[in-house]
């Protein structure tokens, strides 16, 4: 077994752990970030709203660029900003199946759509 193959599903792990941490950590940035505009739209302290919505603005400005980037569908432009359509085609496509083939732990290639999918 080579070094790569032991690897290779530990590094997936670690990975998928690391994604859910900062998207958890997004989440909650945003909810208390909102939380503060909240408040301080209420007590109108405008110095703090518009600072707030300025951190605010610039989270969902990289979320969008990064559904840009994700997005599959090739023919955007680098100017052009992320919408719906962005979010839905990453959604849409990310439901698809793009493996064939699949080499198992056992050595053994498979084509069986039900095996690839327990994979």
């Amino acid at each position: 077994m080579r070094w790569w193959e032991f690897l290779k599903p530990e590094m997936k792990n670690f990975c998928r752990a690391v994604s859910i941490e900062l998207a958890e950590e997004r989440r909650s940035t945003k909810k208390f970030l909102y939380t503060i505009l909240k408040g301080a739209t209420r007590r109108e302290n405008w110095g703090l709203v518009a600072g707030t919505k300025e951190k605010l603005r610039a989270m969902l400005v990289k979320e969008v660029h990064g559904l840009v980037v994700r997005s599959r569908y090739q023919q955007n432009l680098e100017e052009e900003k992320a919408a719906l359509f962005h979010q839905n085609k990453e959604v849409k496509m990310s439901r698809k199946t793009k493996l064939s083939k699949l080499k198992r732990s056992d050595s053994t290639v498979t084509q069986d759509e039900e095996l690839i999918a327990e994979d």
